[in-house]
Formats: C-alpha cells, structure tokens, sequence
C-alpha cells in the first residue's frame, strides 16, 4: 500500500538524502517567492505530505512562520522529528492522509503540497480537503510532474527496469489541473512549467 512504499523509500532511497532535500527545497522556496508567494511571519503554513520536514524547518527559520506537517509515512514523519531537535526547533507535525486532515475549516492561510496528489486516484478528496482548510483568500501551492515533460518517459523506464521506487503516479498537464481546482471550488489559478533542477530537465 501507499504507506509501505513511502515508509521505504524514507528508509532506503537517495530520495531521503537531507543534504538533497534541503537544496531542492530552497530551491523551490525561491521559486515561489520569485512567483510573489509571500511568507509573511506569523502566518499558518501546512506542508501536506510533509516527508522529513525539510521544508517546514527551512520555512520556520527564514521567515519565522507558524508551520504544520502531516504525513503517511511513521519513517519520515521520525525523521521529521529528529531533524527538527537536531536544529533547536520545534514543528508541529501529525500522521496523517492528505486526502482527510485532522485540522479545523479556514485554519491555514497556505498550504504546500509538493510531488504528493499524484500517487493516489482519487487526488479530488486531497484538493476538497485543502479548500476546506483555507482560510478565505489563502493559498494553495502544488508543485506535480508535469504531463508534457520527460519525467513520465523517465517513470516508464525505471518501471520497467524495476528500478521505481514511488508506488502509482500521474502526470498532470497544467489545464487538466487547472480544471480539478475550478472544480473544487478554487480561483485566481495560475499555472507554469519549469525544469525543476539543475539534474532533472
């Protein structure tokens, strides 16, 4: 199921390399903030699907947020913990399905959720939830596999070669997301493709 692969892959995979992670997510902290995603202090932010809490410790210590974690995964969300007391800070996290978050209506003014709603089908019950939790005039960031880039292709191959390591995936295209948000009830959409590193075309 969804929970063991992710408990592997937060257990065996380069995937769970920290140096690794914490490069990719500032790299795409400052993507968002290039695309004017303001990380204003004091705001509540959710990372859903959180891993090793990589980005939450990153967010916490630049721009002095409130920061939320949830995750399937028991692996990741100790690792979570461990970086977390390692650096001297402290985050909220819980074991949880970003398809139903045990938090209040309107209780985040952003939530994140980078390379999680493509592993499941029914990734609609993950989008409603996040419009549930957003506060009016919140925000909601997904950062997903695009359908128009190698990265299928690549999935494909590591298929294959037995070698894929992230259980079942999708690749949106940016108006076929576009029309899940509407859908569930989002505005003010906006959409853009970019390489995501310097290694990953």
């Amino acid at each position: 199921g969804l929970i063991s692969t992710w408990d592997k892959v937060w257990q065996d995979s380069n995937y769970s390399s920290h140096q690794l992670r914490k490069q990719r997510s500032a790299n795409k902290i400052n993507v968002l903030v290039d695309k004017g995603i303001l990380f204003k202090e004091k705001i509540k932010v959710l990372d859903a699907g959180c891993g090793d809490g990589t980005t939450l410790l990153l967010l916490k210590r630049k721009f002095k947020v409130d920061v939320y974690g949830i995750d399937i995964s028991k692996r990741a969300l100790k690792k979570a913990k461990d970086y977390a007391k390692q650096e001297g800070e402290s985050i909220q996290l819980t074991e949880a399905d970003t398809r139903v978050i045990p938090y209040p209506s309107n209780f985040f003014d952003l939530i994140l959720s980078w390379g999680v709603i493509e592993h499941f089908n029914n990734y609609e019950l993950a989008i409603a939830e996040f419009n549930r939790l957003l506060r009016p005039g919140g925000t909601l960031n997904l950062i997903q596999p695009n359908k128009l880039s190698f990265g299928g292709l690549q999935r494909k191959y590591l298929e294959f070669r037995g070698r894929w390591e992230s259980g079942g995936q999708v690749e949106f295209s940016g108006r076929f997301l576009n029309k899940v948000l509407a859908s569930s009830g989002f505005e003010n959409i906006r959409y853009f493709a970019k390489p995501a590193y310097s290694d990953m075309k």
